[in-house]
């Protein structure tokens, strides 16, 4: 074979396919970076409830609610994983279903997508989640040990005889 033109395959797909690995690894490179960096701030955030209570009243609401930082990472990451794997069915198909380089009005059937798994998201349990919301644990214990001593100090001088 003298030509990639000539090769049983698409050679398009498998080009196509090396493209994306090189962008996922450029993606994760950077996403991981980025999600350190939010990790980082997360933890400030949470000791600064020792000496705010309602950031960690803040932090545990929104991991209770599924609206902190890691429950939508976790969605992120299935969401890349789900579409980095769709892409590869996609590629594979264009390279090895049945096309040739260069054909680009080839196209897969409706059989081929019909065997594709839609996207299914299964939320991350709570209790998955816990270890993460220690310090906001500590810190509003701190605040209700400290609040507890000033009302009983508090309410033990009012009834000091005088």
């Amino acid at each position: 074979m003298d030509s990639v033109a000539a090769l049983p395959i698409n050679f398009d797909g498998i080009v196509m396919q090396a493209d994306e690995e090189y962008g996922n690894q450029v993606w994760d490179k950077h996403f991981g970076a980025l999600f350190q960096t939010l990790q980082q701030q997360k933890r400030t955030y949470q000791l600064s409830g020792f000496v705010n209570p309602f950031a960690a009243l803040q932090s545990l609401s929104m991991g209770a609610c599924g609206t902190d930082h890691l429950h939508h990472a976790h969605f992120q990451q299935a969401a890349e994983s789900y579409r980095r794997g769709l892409i590869k069915a996609l590629n594979d198909k264009h390279a090895f279903g049945g096309s040739k380089t260069g054909d680009w009005s080839w196209e897969a059937d409706q059989a081929f997508f019909n065997s594709i798994a839609d996207f299914k998201y299964q939320g991350t349990p709570m209790a998955g989640l816990f270890s993460h919301y220690i310090p906001d644990l500590a810190a509003l214990m701190t605040w209700i040990l400290l609040s507890t001593l000033v009302l009983y100090r508090g309410a033990a001088k009012i009834n000091e005889p005088q």
